[in-house]
């Protein structure tokens, strides 16, 4: 069973200049553990270091990691022939947690003609039931413009859920693909969705993920 924990870095607890009272009680920061596959048929306990944003949530950034968090999110991706992503991430959801991971195929000019698109693939599978698993979710995009990748992953209904950002330059075509760790509580089929937006497109996937 892989487990999900949190720390806080809390503040004096005073509000500082512009902050509420609440806002004051919210940790800045917050480092959240959980067991994740260590690659040949373990675990392993990995941090990540959240930091609050604007409207309260906690977001990923691979930059502000340690190093040992930093190497284990690029062999995390590597195993699946990807980097890591270097935008942001919120994954909500108890006991939830995530990666994301990117892959940069062509950025040239000279695909500026081409049409821009997203395709969408939605975490699918079986897992066994009482036990956290690991699922996928994928997009693949070409967009002639500069701006963000941007969209999500969701496990059961939106239980546990994954949210990212990322900015390419103009004429990319890649992928980005999210792991998502989530509980299978009971057997069940559980519905997943996938969805990604560039500037000038969209698209959204769903599928589902059986628990035995």
């Amino acid at each position: 069973m892989f487990i999900v924990s949190a720390s806080v870095q809390a503040g004096d607890g005073n509000p500082a200049d512009g902050q509420t009272a609440d806002e004051a009680k919210t940790p800045e920061k917050i480092v959240r553990s959980a067991e994740w596959p260590d690659f040949i048929g373990g675990t392993t306990s990995v941090e990540q270091s959240l930091t609050r944003n604007s409207k309260g949530q906690y977001v990923y950034r691979y930059d502000d990691q340690t190093e040992a968090t930093k190497q284990y999110h690029e062999a995390s991706c590597a195993d699946i022939g990807m980097n890591p992503a270097k935008g942001e991430s919120i994954t909500v959801g108890p006991g939830s947690a995530a990666w994301h991971c990117s892959s940069i195929e062509s950025n040239n000019a000279g695909d500026a003609k081409s049409t821009d698109y997203v395709i969408a693939y939605a975490p699918n599978g079986q897992v066994s039931a009482g036990q956290n698993f690991v699922s996928y979710g994928t997009v693949r995009f070409n967009s002639s413009v500069s701006g963000n990748i941007q969209g999500s992953a969701q496990i059961d209904n939106g239980r546990c859920q994954t949210f990212y950002s990322e900015y390419y330059p103009p004429n990319t075509v890649g992928s980005h693909t999210a792991r998502v760790l989530c509980f299978a509580h009971s057997p069940q089929t559980m519905n997943t969705l996938m969805e990604g937006c560039v500037p000038r497109a969209c698209a959204s996937d769903r599928g589902s993920i059986r628990a035995n």
